[in-house]
């Protein structure tokens, strides 16, 4: 099975017939996607630990000293709003 037959199994994307052409397109928002990646991928490889992944990025060299500062702002945001119910 192609890869895009795999994404279309999934419910990732669609397609239309036109002749003898298969037309793909998104079936699902950018951002649903990217939600759904990072979770598999957190799930998959850090088993599930956010802080895992984050010293991994760290600990890697990949998380920049502006990327460092940039994901402190978020947390320091991400603390001072209400939790959700």
């Amino acid at each position: 099975m192609t890869l895009l037959g795999v994404l279309e199994r999934k419910g990732f994307v669609v397609h239309i017939t036109e002749d003898r052409t298969y037309i793909f397109s998104a079936a699902i928002k950018a951002n649903d996607a990217r939600k759904t990646a990072i979770s598999t991928m957190l799930l998959n490889f850090f088993g599930g630990s956010v802080p895992a992944l984050m010293s991994s990025l760290v600990d890697g060299e990949i998380a920049t000293p502006n990327d460092l500062e940039e994901m402190r702002r978020i947390i320091r945001a991400a603390s001072s709003r209400e939790p959700k119910a």
